[in-house]
């Protein structure tokens, strides 16, 4: 979501399932993207997946531990929301929130923090049974610069997405996204910044 969450997590985790409804989740890693720990600190998380009705799942995640900040470490705390819910066979929607916050060490023990926090929702519709259509919206608020590393910098993005399902293994994607924020954050490929960014991706998904 937003790229303002780690890809990759470097470590163990373990699922427990409480219920056919509710599975419990906990697990050490290296910290966000890191193969090889940059420090001796590991990030401990915590998870939640819930699936009270049929149609509808909520899962919710929480991350912390010390990652590289300023001029040390201090602490990173990410907490992560996802509930989708199927309003029928064709139709689905989804929402999405997350909040990160990180303390950073001043000098002389003090510290002070920063965060951002970004809010996302999508709906899914099958126009035919190999035919899908996705569009999705997020809004993200970087106030503090901990992201973009650049103050009060808010954006808002649009995505539709089209999927063929070619068979039960295969599925070809194309994807429009434009970006639009507050300040020039968006960089091309000459090292110019801007305030927009249009991007196309074309993805092609097979299932082992």
């Amino acid at each position: 979501m937003f790229g303002a969450i780690p890809f990759t997590h470097t470590g163990v985790r373990a699922t427990w399932a409480l219920s056919d409804t509710v599975s419990l989740i906990a697990g050490v890693n290296n910290g966000w993207d890191q193969v090889t720990d940059k420090n001796r600190d590991k990030t401990v998380e915590l998870g939640a997946t819930f699936n009270p009705i049929r149609p509808l799942n909520i899962s919710i995640s929480g991350y912390s531990g010390k990652e590289p900040a300023g001029t040390g470490n201090g602490t990173r705390t990410s907490i992560n929301a996802v509930g989708s819910y199927n309003i029928n066979r064709a139709l689905s929607v989804g929402a999405e929130l997350l909040n990160v916050s990180q303390d950073i060490p001043a000098g002389g023990g003090a510290t002070t923090s920063a965060k951002y926090t970004g809010l996302a929702g999508y709906g899914s519709y099958m126009f035919a049974p190999k035919l899908r259509g996705v569009a999705r919206v997020e809004q993200f608020d970087d106030k503090d610069g901990l992201h973009f590393r650049v103050a009060g910098t808010k954006y808002r993005e649009l995505t539709a997405t089209g999927a063929y399902l070619a068979s039960d293994s295969f599925e070809a994607r194309a994807e429009l996204r434009q970006d639009k924020a507050t300040n020039a954050v968006f960089r091309d490929f000459n090292g110019a910044t801007s305030k927009t960014l249009m991007t196309l991706a074309v993805q092609g998904l097979y299932k082992f």
